[in-house]
């Protein structure tokens, strides 16, 4: 069985990497199946370089723009980074496909606010799709909206038996 706590802590266990994934991370190597619902980051910080915008849209005015959209990719991935997230997300799926188990996949976007992608779907493919299909909004990043969604797409699993789990993909403190 997997360990569980009656809570989580809020400090870190060691100031530097773990040498393996957790025990809980190996029960569902075991071949437990699950419900996975990706949180992706569409936030400013990920665009911005640092300077603080928030990239609404990733062209707010022209000066906005040049700092958010400097990579030369299309507006609606706005910068190398999302699209870095993206492929991240997609990797990720790929490496639990490899776990012989019932899988199903929701998809949610976050910044100021969190939106559906996708609910639950049984197959990479469609969570591919989804994936691709994100747009960049900008923002600021809030971590609860994300969280919130999350637990919503997963509770409307048929399949109650499944253990359900959130990967929140982003790069900072919530803003």
């Amino acid at each position: 069985p997997c360990p569980t706590t009656d809570s989580p802590s809020l400090s870190p266990i060691s100031s530097s990497p773990s040498a393996g994934p957790p025990p809980e991370a190996q029960c569902i190597a075991a071949g437990e199946d699950m419900n996975l619902c990706l949180a992706i980051d569409m936030s400013g910080s990920l665009c911005n370089r640092g300077t603080g915008y928030e990239c609404l849209g990733c062209v707010l005015e022209a000066f906005t723009a040049s700092i958010c959209n400097k990579d030369g990719v299309e507006i609606s991935i706005c910068c190398g980074n999302f699209h870095n997230v993206k492929e991240f997300a997609k990797r990720l799926i790929s490496v639990f496909e490899t776990i012989p188990s019932q899988q199903s996949y929701s998809i949610v976007g976050f910044a100021t606010n969190a939106s559906f992608v996708s609910n639950l779907v049984p197959l990479s493919v469609d969570a591919f799709s989804s994936l691709d299909s994100l747009a960049y909004s900008g923002g600021r990043t809030n971590h609860a909206a994300a969280i919130s969604s999350c637990q919503q797409t997963l509770s409307n699993s048929d399949a109650v038996e499944r253990k359900n789990m959130i990967i929140l993909i982003t790069d900072g403190n919530p803003t």
